[in-house]
């Protein structure tokens, strides 16, 4: 094999494996999107109900 197929083959599985990092973050990010917005909305409820208990 030559210098150029080698490298070609190595270049080909590289950008196999960036690519599926890459989706694993993206499905990370995904996920802590999501907690943070039950976050949010955990935080926003609790201050509704100090706010109508308060009046």
């Amino acid at each position: 094999m030559s210098d150029t197929e080698d490298y070609l083959i190595q270049a080909a599985d590289r950008c196999k494996r960036l690519a599926r990092a890459g989706r694993e973050i993206a499905t990370d990010l995904e996920a802590m999107s999501n907690e943070l917005m039950g976050k949010a909305v955990e935080l926003d409820t609790t201050r509704d109900k100090k706010q109508k208990t308060a009046r």
